[in-house]
């Protein structure tokens, strides 16, 4: 307590009026995050619902990536939490956050699922499709991050992801390299 009070400049004192201990404080960031986290993806699906699929769902990775880069304390914070969230402390965190990241990977589901019916998405299974996603537009903000990149990387990377990185003939056949 000693060094976070430092790093904001008030006595330790201070801290202790608002939270009891480490274990609080840890509580009430993962609160904001978790707070955070659904503010931001109620507006993604909110904003993006008159979309066609592939806009709704570039628009959906674009602002993600983009809000985390303008918040990156928030993103780090959930990287290191959810990863190492003090075991006494895993039953008050980690079911809420898992709850609601639940609840939007749904949402994904359905996108991908009305993708599929529409022909504007490759038929097979939209759950393993949105864990696709997720871990794509997760690999492209941590690299971002960590090389600070600029943003023109996630236009990019979305095109490889969308369009694949296979080579297509003139007929939208994946040409065979090798006898793969």
């Amino acid at each position: 307590m000693n060094d976070i009070a430092d790093a904001v400049g008030i006595v330790k004192a201070s801290l202790y009026s608002h939270y009891s201990g480490k274990d609080d404080l840890f509580l009430a960031v993962a609160e904001d995050f978790i707070h955070d986290f659904k503010l931001l993806s109620d507006r993604l699906y909110e904003t993006s619902e008159s979309m066609d699929i592939q806009n709704k769902l570039y628009y959906i990775f674009k602002e993600y990536i983009l809000h985390y880069l303008r918040y990156p304390l928030l993103i780090n914070f959930a990287m290191q939490s959810i990863r190492f969230v003090p075991d006494e402390l895993i039953e008050h965190f980690i079911p809420k956050y898992e709850k609601l990241a639940e609840y939007y990977r749904q949402r994904l589901k359905d996108i991908f699922s009305e993708g599929i019916q529409q022909g504007t998405i490759h038929p097979s299974n939209p759950e393993k499709k949105v864990w696709s996603f997720i871990s794509t537009r997760d690999g492209a903000l941590t690299w971002i991050l960590v090389k600070q990149l600029g943003e023109e990387y996630i236009e990019s990377l979305w095109n490889d992801y969308w369009f694949g990185v296979a080579e297509q003939n003139k007929n939208n056949e994946y040409v065979n390299i090798g006898g793969a």
